[in-house]
């Protein structure tokens, strides 16, 4: 029970359905999702190790607003493993490997044109994974995925604008370009720039919704 309320919490944090900032309590969420304070209690405390809620007495239990920090070291780290495990090819795609990331891809523009932003993001990390493991490190997305949380918050604050998703897509094309014709190099490089762009998401984003981040 505690493992399904962390999941359900974090997906509503992730997905931005509870805001940055936004207060909660382990009786609200208890009531919300249908199960005791027990495993509620138990979930928030992995929330709090993985900076997703905070503490902050007499103001009582918030959803942690994004930090610069946090998102530029998230990047840091999933651009500099990315691009590293793909420059490393002790293994590489294999052609029903490379057919299941341009499916991916595929199944991307869809959820676009539907308008479904969560099904867009699960594709986004679905194609990240398996590039991971068709280069044979499925360990290095396992880590990715702990600090991939932040980044995520800004995709779902952003919203489903086209143009943005129909960017990221683009970034997908160049990285399977490069797969295809094994140009190793240039397709890491392609990964850890697709990845980098968070950052200018980031900075747009704050100007615009100062109140969902934290400055210091």
């Amino acid at each position: 029970m505690a493992s399904q309320a962390y999941g359900r919490i974090r997906d509503a944090i992730i997905t931005t359905a509870l805001k940055p900032g936004t207060r909660v309590s382990e009786a609200e969420i208890a009531d919300r999702f249908g199960v005791s304070r027990t495993p509620v209690r138990e979930a928030f405390k992995r929330l709090q190790d993985e900076g997703l809620i905070e503490g902050a007495p007499p103001s009582g239990t918030r959803v942690s607003r994004l930090r610069m920090r946090r998102v530029h070291e998230a990047v840091f780290v999933r651009s500099t493993l990315e691009s590293a495990v793909v420059r490393k090819a002790e293994s590489t795609p294999t052609l029903v490997q490379l057919q299941s990331l341009e499916e991916c891809i595929r199944e991307q523009k869809k959820a676009i044109a539907a308008g479904d932003l969560a099904l867009m993001h699960r594709l986004d990390m679905e194609f990240h994974r398996q590039i991971m493991v068709a280069f044979g490190q499925p360990l290095a997305w396992t880590a990715c995925q702990f600090v991939s949380a932040e980044i995520a918050r800004i995709q779902f604050l952003i919203g489903p604008e086209k143009p943005h998703l129909q960017a990221i897509v683009r970034e997908h094309q160049l990285v399977m370009k490069h797969l295809k014709a094994n140009e190793i190099l240039a397709a890491a490089q392609a990964l850890a720039d697709h990845i980098g762009h968070v950052e200018f998401d980031q900075s747009v984003l704050a100007d615009k919704s100062a109140g969902f981040f934290d400055m210091s």
